[in-house]
Formats: structure tokens, C-alpha cells, sequence
């Protein structure tokens, strides 16, 4: 999905540098013009420089912060590339980072008390400001069309989570668990770039990092040996492509070594788990369970046992996914506004309207005076004969038979369950042997 609004136009400044002209109003700019793939990928690093707007990325941050992770969601989900190459500067230490956003976006002031991850946040904020411009993601905003974004992961550091592998590490009973680390089963690089591959309304957002670092993914392992193993394997998995003919042609599919295919293996039955498979449901996780399942079937095996057993997924995710509503871009005049109260007091009216005593819907159903003449009388003989019969009723005895003894006098009836009884001077049922 491409982006909707032009970019701004740059200027050179003194010092030589290219930098956005921020003196240029917004207002002039043509928000529908569609930007070329060409034109995004010539925004660059170099082109970011705004210190005017990264003033005003910490000021929404502060007083609108759902305004903020819009705009950063929507960065970074349509200029993928560039929104990367900011994130990836979270290896520096937090006085480098401070010192490349100055360079790069501007000076942020009271920079010291964030952390590296809010700091990149906010120079997202500044790029998407300088990039699209803030009235048209004002409009965005406004219409409801940032509101699907996920907040995706760019790197494998957003997917770690330390608190849970240093769970893992302290349940385990290893003797050298700490020279262990703790690894995941379902690598995250696979899942990281499966999930970037897939469109925007289908991705998955901070839920990922949730399910991939649950303890059942987790495992100890020593660094040196899974390092090797690990990477290779997550290159077959995210290389794998169908055995189309121009593939063959061009570069068959090397073979998978035994080790390789053990992991495969292992890899394949954490990623059917029941508790993943139930974790990837409540998530909206559908369509990249489907991805994972395609990668697998695509990896050639030879003649060894399949690694993928579509039995074991659940009816969910083996039958194709819903369509679900999570596009930046709504059709337009389709307002979703939520139910009016006139429509929650429906039932009540229909109620009134229906009641046979009201003489207003008598009077309604009836135009005719003879007609409501009519309706009248056969309302009143209705209400005297439902008056009868419950008249009737009260008066019936609660017995089913009787019985005259003559000894004493006394009246004997049958109860319900056969016992005999009579009823004294108080009125009260007496049970007699």
C-alpha cells in the first residue's frame, strides 16, 4: 500500500546539507497525489533533518499520545525501509543515539530521560512529520484510517523479551545453565520477516513478541552451537520458495542436511502446539500460521517424512482466513458510527404497540368506527371471559378424590401423592394414617 500524499519539497541549506524546507506551508501541498515507490525510495536518512518537527513529535507525545503511535505506526508500516534504518540504531549507547538524532532529525530536548526505544520512537514521529506532512495525517487521523496500523516489529531486539529467558534460565535444573541461553524454537527472524511480507491490514503488531516468548518457545541452549544451526535453518525457512519452473531453472533448492531437518522438525511441532496454535487465534495471527505452514511445505525434503502434518492444525487455521477489516484506507463513505439510542429502545416500543389492552393500538389497527366499535367489544368480552375462567379456577378443590368416614364426621380427600387428609376449623390440611 502505497502512501497518499506527496512528500515535501527540500532546499540546500548554507552549510550544504539537503534539508526539508520548513518554512514552506502544508497547505499547499496536493494530499491525494499517490507517491511513487521511487520517490520513497529516495527519502532518505539525509533528507530527515526537522527540528521544528521533532519539537512537535515530543509535544504530541506528552499531550496526544494516541495521536502519537498512530503516526508512528503509520511510518513505519508504508516507508518500511527507512523506518528500519532508524530503528536500527538501538545498538549505540544512548549518548551516541542522542547525538545521531540531533545530527540526523534535531535536537531533542530533555533527550536523557528517555529511553533508547522512545527515543527512536519519537525520531519516527519526526520523519513521518517531515515526510507526509501533518495535515494530511491530521486527516488520517480524523477519518479513522490509522486506527487498523499495527505497531510492528522492525528488528529481533523489538521481539526479545530478557525478563522471560531469564525465567526460563532460573526454572531449569542444568548445572551449567549459566553458560546457557535461553533460545526460541520458532526463530524470531523467521517470524519477523514473514510477518513484514505480509499487507498491511494482515500483519501482526506487540502481540507477536507476546506468543513467541511464551515458556513453551523457550528453550536452553548453548550459545556457541545454536548460533550456527539456528541461522542456517532460519535462512531455509525464510528463502523457501515454491518449486515453480522459472525457480528450478534459475537456482534449485540446496539439500537440507540431517541436523538441519531434526530442527526442522522440532520447529514444526512447537509451531503446532496446541497452546500456540490457540495463542495465534485469540492474536488475529491467521494469516502468518499460514505463512509458516507455506514455508514449510515449500522446503524440499527428498523422501523423508513431511514436516508440516495439516491434521494437527486446528479447523481455524487450516481453512482459509476471514477477511478482516483492518485497512488504512476505509471505502469511503462508510462511516462506522455506533448505534443511535432511538435503535436500543426499539424493543420497548414494538412492546407497547403490541399489547392487545392498549385502546391507542386499537384505535391504530382500526380506522373504521364500526372496526373500533367492534374491537372494542371483542376486547371486552375477552377481558370478561379470561375474568371467568380465572374465577373458575380458584374455585376448583386441590383434590383429586374424597372420602366420607362415617366414625367422625369428617370429610377425607386424596392429596396429590394418595395420602388422606381433612381440613380442620382453621382451614389447615390434616394428615390422617
Amino acid at each position: 500500500m502505497g502512501s497518499k500524499h506527496s512528500r515535501l519539497s527540500h532546499q540546500h541549506s548554507p552549510d550544504g546539507k539537503t534539508r526539508p524546507d520548513a518554512s514552506k506551508p502544508h497547505d499547499k501541498r496536493e494530499p491525494e497525489a499517490e507517491i511513487s515507490e521511487e520517490a520513497r525510495a529516495e527519502f532518505t536518512v539525509d533528507d530527515i533533518y526537522s527540528p521544528e518537527n521533532t519539537r512537535r513529535a515530543l509535544i504530541l507525545r506528552s499531550s496526544d499520545h494516541d495521536r502519537f503511535c498512530k503516526y508512528r505506526n503509520y511510518f513505519k508500516n508504508h516507508h518500511m525501509s527507512l523506518a528500519r534504518e532508524v530503528g536500527r540504531k538501538t545498538s549505540k549507547s544512548k549518548a551516541e543515539l542522542l547525538r545521531w538524532v540531533e545530527d540526523a532529525v534535531g535536537p531533542l530536548e530533555s533527550g536523557s530521560m528517555f529511553t533508547k526505544d522512545e527515543i527512536l520512537e519519537i525520531a519516527m514521529v519526526s520523519v513521518a512529520l517531515t515526510e507526509y506532512g501533518e495535515s494530511s495525517l491530521a486527516k488520517m487521523y480524523n477519518r479513522g484510517e490509522l486506527d487498523a496500523l499495527p505497531n510492528i516489529p522492525l528488528h529481533t531486539h523489538n521481539l526479545r523479551m530478557p525478563a522471560k529467558q531469564q525465567a526460563c534460565r532460573d526454572g531449569s535444573d542444568a548445572v551449567n545453565k549459566d553458560k546457557l541461553e535461553a533460545a526460541h524454537y520458532i526463530g524470531l527472524e523467521v517470524m519477523l520477516r514473514l510477518n513484514e511480507r505480509l499487507p498491511v491490514e494482515q500483519r501482526m503488531g506487540e502481540e507477536l513478541r507476546e506468543i513467541l516468548n511464551h515458556p513453551s518457545n523457550l528453550r536452553l541452549m548453548l550459545a556457541t552451537s545454536n548460533q550456527i544451526l539456528h541461522k542456517k535453518v532460519d535462512a531455509l525457512l525464510i528463502n523457501a520458495k515454491s518449486a515453480s519452473l522459472s525457480d528450478v531453472e534459475s537456482k534449485p533448492q540446496r539439500k537440507i542436511s540431517a541436523k538441519e531437518y531434526d530442527r526442522l522438525v522440532q520447529i514444526a511441532k512447537h509451531a503446532q502446539d496446541q497452546g500456540f496454535q490457540d495463542a495465534m487465534i485469540a492474536a488475529n495471527g491467521h494469516y502468518l500460521y499460514r505463512s509458516l505452514r507455506e514455508q514449510f511445505n515449500c522446503l524440499d525434503i527428498g523422501a523423508r517424512p513431511p514436516l508440516w502434518d495439516v491434521e494437527k492444525d486446528k479447523n481455524e487455521l487450516r481453512r482459509p482466513p476471514r477477511s478482516r477489516y483492518r485497512s488504512p484506507s476505509p471505502v469511503p463513505h462508510q462511516l462506522r458510527t455506533p448505534p443511535s439510542p432511538e435503535k436500543k429502545r426499539d424493543p420497548e416500543r414494538r412492546m407497547v404497540q403490541n399489547s392487545s389492552s392498549s385502546p391507542r393500538a386499537s384505535e391504530k389497527k382500526h380506522r373504521n368506527p364500526f372496526s373500533r366499535l367492534a374491537s372494542k367489544i371483542f376486547h371486552s368480552h375477552s377481558k370478561k371471559k379470561h375474568a371467568a375462567a380465572a374465577r373458575s379456577a380458584s374455585t376448583v378443590p386441590d383434590y383429586v378424590d374424597s372420602d366420607q368416614d362415617d366414625n367422625d364426621g369428617r370429610e377425607l380427600h386424596v392429596g396429590p401423592r394418595g395420602g388422606k387428609y381433612y381440613v380442620n376449623e382453621a382451614g389447615k390440611k390434616v394428615y390422617v394414617k
